[in-house]
């Protein structure tokens, strides 16, 4: 096997003998760790004339290193820990930016306000509304007056819809207190604005009922109150 030195200076070295015919010749030579190199201005080190160099003699004569070795770096330096690290890492920063969840939260709200879903009243739907008020089950009923609070509901443009307002006051007249309560809470509640009708209804409930104490002539108060209220109207506000 040829033998290569580790570098150009000639090194003492010790051979191990071959023990067989596959065994492997080990040259072990022996440098030394530290030696003098060329000074260099650029580096505070090498500009002392020396620094340790793996493979070289070592001058006697010099110290290992120069004698203000340490002096010559930052003492108040610190090294970044592996947490500050990890932090700056930039799979870690991927999608937690500030303005990530902020943007989100603005593009959902705006399109809630751009967009709604409505069930638009066509003509079939809203006979379908006026046959199940007029069934014979109150159960029926009370299913049908939920649909028409929540078309009032979806909507607040519909207030005063000449199409739904009909369906109101058939629920306020019905025999069933369970379906006249959804009617009335749906007026209390600001949904319907109700007409002229619905006032002739209401009124008329609170006369049959005027000996009576309950929810229901209490709503029945509420929104004949709200209703004789005069429109509001925009004043300016003094210093």
């Amino acid at each position: 096997m040829q033998q290569y030195p580790l570098n150009s200076v000639s090194q003492s070295s010790t051979q191990v003998p071959n023990q067989g015919p596959n065994a492997v010749s080990i040259n072990i030579y022996s440098p030394q760790a530290y030696g003098q190199g060329a000074a260099c201005a650029a580096n505070p080190i090498q500009s002392q004339g020396y620094y340790p160099m793996y493979g070289q003699n070592i001058n006697p004569n010099l110290p290992l290193y120069p004698a203000n070795y340490n002096n010559m770096f930052n003492q108040n330096a610190t090294l970044p820990n592996s947490n500050s690290l990890n932090s700056q890492n930039p799979t870690n920063l991927v999608g937690k930016t500030p303005n990530n969840e902020t943007e989100k939260t603005n593009e959902d709200n705006k399109k809630d306000e751009e967009t709604k879903t409505i069930v638009p009243l066509t003509d079939d739907y809203i006979k379908s509304l006026e046959n199940y008020l007029n069934d014979s089950n109150p159960k029926v009923r009370l299913i049908a007056a939920k649909d028409v609070m929540q078309r009032f509901k979806e909507d607040e443009n519909r207030k005063d819809n000449p199409s739904l307002i009909p369906l109101l006051n058939k629920i306020l007249k019905d025999p069933s207190s369970t379906v006249r309560f959804l009617g009335l809470v749906t007026m209390q509640l600001g949904y319907s604005v109700g007409n002229d009708e619905t006032v002739q209804i209401l009124k008329q409930l609170q006369s049959e009922n005027k000996d009576k104490t309950g929810e229901e002539q209490s709503l029945i108060s509420e929104i004949l109150l709200k209703m004789s209220a005069p429109d509001s109207i925009e004043v300016k506000q003094g210093k």
